[in-house]
């Protein structure tokens, strides 16, 4: 959330960003995303055109020092989950933290 509220040079960020020029880019195009979208429900700008989501690309603004849009990100990693009703219920915790810990280990991953 600093890259969006524009807090990127307080010390506690600094540790986990450090002080890359690139950064206030990223701060400029979050903020200016936010703003886009809360007036038109579109997040895109000049020179990032942010499609509308749908199921079947998957369609996921990758951001970073060069945004791009990516079709179906970590599809593999999605796909493990993709079987499980999260109604709540099923899978019960003990199963469903099995499963995170399971996938942590997997060595595709």
């Amino acid at each position: 959330m600093d890259f969006v509220f524009g807090t990127i040079d307080d010390l506690d960020v600094i540790v986990f960003t450090g002080r890359d020029a690139r950064r206030e880019a990223l701060t400029n195009q979050l903020e200016q995303a936010w703003v886009n979208f809360a007036r038109t429900a579109d997040p895109s700008q000049p020179g990032h055109s942010w499609p509308r989501y749908d199921k079947k690309t998957r369609s996921t603004m990758e951001l970073g020092s060069t945004s791009q849009v990516v079709n179906d990100p970590h599809s593999e990693e999605r796909s493990l989950w993709s079987d499980l009703p999260f109604d709540g219920l099923t899978p019960d915790m003990g199963k469903l933290w099995s499963l995170v810990w399971e996938n942590a280990r997997c060595e595709k991953c």
